[in-house]
């Protein structure tokens, strides 16, 4: 689970998986607050859905995905390491294809390569509808750490997450993430965050 993906803090807004929680409004503030506290090497928001990738010419359905949005370096260090190509943009560019990294066994599934296109089709919760057809480019490949088996993951930037649900990029997150300049198993600081209302912190 990404929950452990190589992250010293997580902070959320309630217990449960990434998919079932609902996101926490204004994150970016919360993460611009924790990556001013001591020893906080770099921080990223992380917001999920649930997807499916079509590759042009290939009939059938498409593979369905956990679409992974993230925000900075912490993500493409602790969430994935790259195996071919580049990692993702600091943000997607608006009228550019959403920028993707997909892991070994989609590009292989699909006979995707750094450059190729592709669609994305996200899935609203709670309903049975599908948002309509959006262009997406992978821009790399990359193992995550996080991933189960029989499980497929692919990756964007959160603006670009926004763009696959044809919505305004906002500052909603499910998941406040962090990394440590040095590992450490407490970090006290922190405890002054779980006040922020709903939100609470943790760390390894």
């Amino acid at each position: 689970m990404i929950d452990a993906a190589g992250f010293d803090i997580r902070i959320i807004a309630a217990q449960g998986s990434l998919v079932h929680r609902e996101p926490m409004a204004d994150a970016a503030s919360l993460a611009e607050a924790v990556a001013r506290l001591p020893d906080v090497q770099r921080v990223t928001l992380v917001r999920t859905d649930s997807a499916q990738v079509l590759a042009p010419g290939r009939r059938g359905p498409g593979v369905r995905v956990s679409l992974v949005g993230t925000t900075g370096a912490a993500a493409a260090a602790s969430v994935w390491t790259m195996v071919r190509g580049s990692s993702l943009p600091s943000a997607a560019t608006p009228g550019e294809p959403t920028p993707i990294v997909v892991s070994p066994r989609i590009a292989s599934e699909l006979h995707l390569e750094p450059g190729s296109a592709v669609s994305l089709r996200l899935f609203m919760p709670g309903t049975a509808s599908a948002l309509p057809l959006v262009p997406a480019r992978v821009v790399g490949i990359g193992a995550f750490a996080f991933e189960a088996a029989g499980d497929d993951t692919v990756a964007t930037t959160v603006d670009g997450l926004a763009a696959a649900r044809g919505t305004p990029a906002d500052a909603a997150a499910e998941m406040v993430a962090g990394v440590l300049a040095a590992r450490r198993r407490t970090f006290p600081p922190l405890r002054r965050l779980r006040r922020c209302g709903p939100t609470c912190a943790s760390s390894r």
